[in-house]
């Protein structure tokens, strides 16, 4: 657990100085191509959703925070529900040239869950109010053009929680910039 919170101080701290670089990037041959993205992940590693925003601090490599809210009624009582926060952080890298990428990326899911019961969900108890750090990754292909514009991506998003591995997908439309 210590480690997944070091992480996340690590990947918050890069994320955040990259906000105050440059807006555009300069490739060994000159050539400038966009820095910044804001999307909408659906499924993936905000579970349901997520709004993320990505900036890319060198050539290959982009650090992405996110967000997302929503609530699911619990398994064993339904008139219960599960309020879940989550903030996707993730350290990507891109392989591939113009604008079409190979990525892999690795982080954590920080989520803060709300529930009036007991109920074990992802391998973990939650009981009333709870935060929770669990491991993050994606694996897939970004469509992301030099100069910015439509962004689109699609992989698999793999959450490892104290229940084991939980396979996702993912499906993301944006913008760079």
């Amino acid at each position: 657990m210590k480690k997944m919170t070091g992480m996340m101080i690590v990947l918050l701290a890069l994320a955040f100085r990259a906000l105050f670089s440059q807006s555009v990037v300069e490739k060994q041959s000159g050539e400038a191509y966009s820095r910044n993205c804001i999307y909408l992940e659906l499924l993936g590693t905000g579970l349901l959703y997520s709004i993320n925003y990505e900036h890319r601090f060198a050539e290959h490599w982009n650090g992405r925070v996110g967000f997302t809210r929503f609530s699911i009624p619990t398994i064993f009582e339904p008139e219960m529900d599960l309020g879940i926060t989550g903030f996707p952080v993730l350290l990507n890298h891109l392989s591939g040239s113009n604008s079409h990428h190979f990525e892999i990326g690795a982080g954590v899911l920080v989520l803060k869950l709300n529930l009036t019961g007991r109920e074990i969900w992802l391998g973990m108890n939650v009981n009333g109010h709870a935060t929770k750090v669990i491991g993050a990754a994606s694996i897939g292909y970004r469509y992301q053009p030099l100069k910015g514009g439509f962004l689109f991506r699609i992989g698999a998003t793999p959450l490892i929680h104290p229940g084991g591995i939980k396979i996702s997908g993912g499906l993301s439309l944006g913008a760079a910039f």
